[in-house]
């Protein structure tokens, strides 16, 4: 039975919706991979991967240490364990089958956020939002996270900070919070930044105590668990930190530029990155102060936006702090993303419950200046990207395919950078003459046929981009036509 004030009608349009935004943005994702993605293991593949893990499984010497170990200063148990799951599954090290994983569980964390957030909304003004999600998440602004094998963390980290951070905004010490507190250490092991979402949620416990909405020892008990559990989770991380902080200069410019995603530029005097950061991050401005104004109790779903909005701060504060020259680069455009669809869910909320001239104005502003920088960074630096990436693949795959045929190790050596897929070429020899690593190599690489199942989707798969755009707008006529039959109606929200 479906709770009062919902019909059964605006339910199914609802979910229609989110059906044909999820399906358009998976088979835009492999459509890229199937036409763009190259099947040799790239980079940190070979050690991670290839020395860390297959050889020393099919050599029966696995052992915890090798799941636990540091890649740089991430523990990334959960991508070991999907890469020796999809090894067991498909019988060979195919970085093609490991990318359309990837993009099922990003699509996954991606339809978690769009639902959740959909919530603050009514029908007409989330298939706005549905629309807006489905062009910045199928246009590939990530994509070097879709082309490759080894990214399935950047993906983890947000299908867990998500349903973590919905979980949490509950009573502490309830089953649901629990839940939530366990994802949340389960993500640190996905990626190092999953140590900040329990600082996210205590944040916004702070602020929910503050306005009296949380009290009592349980609840300071939480925070205090969840203190604890931080400075665990950041002691270990930083324990192994390969890479050099910023400055205070060079931290607060790469700031700026994260959070002033898609309009600032690298180039950019500081100064001027400033308005840009303030313009995209206002309607989550306006909408937190108006939160916190009203004060409503644990069970309002406008806390979850705000921890999401306290997550995604912290996330761009260790970035710009941790990787100080890397935040133009395109594996974090993932985190950025969210941001934006974050904003665009805040500017429909506050139109709909509080509209005002001026607040369109400025959400027109807002959005002119988001569709400016994004066509920009979509038709300037993606294609470059891509095509930069595409060229040197092509160029690693046929030195490695020559190696393997002919045991040549001048196919191999003396070559320019980003000519091999490795940067040590006697070390790649190494490895690739292993009779046991070659026996698992894709058969793109050996000549084996390709498996079938991978064909099918690849062949198959891109349909589901346009099937995708039919069912959401489908969904649209379906409400257009609901709403000249009963224009008065507002829509309910969904379950």
């Amino acid at each position: 039975m479906l709770p009062a004030g919902r019909t059964a009608s605006n339910l199914a349009l609802w979910r229609l919706a989110i059906a044909g935004c999820l399906a358009a943005i998976l088979g835009a994702k492999i459509l890229l991979i199937a036409r763009l993605g190259n099947p040799t293991p790239y980079w940190d593949q070979w050690d991670a991967e290839a020395a860390g893990l297959y050889l020393p499984w099919l050599s029966g010497t696995l052992t915890p240490a090798h799941w636990f170990a540091f890649h740089n200063e991430h523990r990334v148990v959960l991508t070991r364990l999907s890469a020796l799951a999809l090894l067991w599954l498909d019988g060979t090290w195919d970085p093609i089958v490991q990318m359309l994983f990837n993009a099922v569980v990003h699509v996954a964390g991606i339809g978690l956020l769009v639902a959740l957030l959909g919530r603050l909304l009514d029908l007409t003004c989330f298939l706005l939002f549905a629309a807006f999600a489905l062009l910045f998440w199928a246009v590939p602004f990530g994509w070097d996270n879709t082309l490759g094998g080894f990214q399935l963390q950047f993906y983890g980290l947000i299908l867990l900070s998500v349903l973590s951070l919905h979980l949490i905004c509950a009573a502490a010490w309830s089953v649901r919070w629990l839940l939530g507190t366990l994802l949340a250490v389960l993500a640190y092991f996905s990626m190092a930044s999953g140590a900040l979402i329990l600082p996210a949620a205590i944040g916004l416990a702070a602020v929910q105590i503050a306005v009296g909405r949380r009290a009592g020892v349980r609840e300071l008990a939480g925070v205090l668990l969840h203190a604890a559990i931080t400075l665990a989770l950041l002691r270990d991380a930083l324990s192994f930190s390969p890479h050099g902080t910023a400055s205070i200069g060079a931290a607060i410019a790469s700031f700026l530029i994260s959070a002033s995603w898609p309009v600032a530029a690298a180039s950019w005097p500081s100064i001027l990155k400033i308005i840009p950061a303030a313009l995209i991050n206002a309607p989550l401005l306006i909408f937190g102060l108006r939160l916190l104004k009203q004060r409503p109790g644990l069970d309002d779903r406008r806390w979850f936006a705000l921890a999401l909005a306290v997550w995604l701060a912290l996330q761009l504060i260790a970035l710009s702090y941790g990787r100080p020259g890397g935040t133009p680069e395109s594996r974090y455009n993932d985190i950025f993303i969210i941001g934006v669809v974050l904003n665009a869910a805040a500017w429909l909320y506050l139109l709909r419950t509080a509209p005002q001239r001026r607040l369109l104005l400025v959400a027109s502003v807002w959005l002119f200046a988001v569709m400016l920088g994004a066509g920009q960074k979509a038709t300037d630096n993606i294609i470059d990207g891509i095509s930069a990436r595409v060229r040197t693949g092509q160029t690693q795959t046929e030195n490695v395919k020559n190696f393997i045929s002919t045991g040549d190790f001048a196919h191999l050596a003396g070559k320019p950078h980003l000519h091999i897929p490795f940067p040590s070429a006697e070390r790649l020899a190494e490895l690739l003459s292993d009779p046991k690593l070659r026996a698992i190599l894709p058969a793109a690489l050996t000549g084996a046929p390709e498996g079938r199942a991978k064909t099918l989707i690849l062949r198959h798969g891109p349909i589901l981009l346009p099937l995708g755009l039919a069912l959401l707008m489908f969904a649209a006529l379906a409400c257009l036509h609901a709403r000249r039959r009963t224009p008065s109606a507002d829509p309910p929200q969904p379950l």
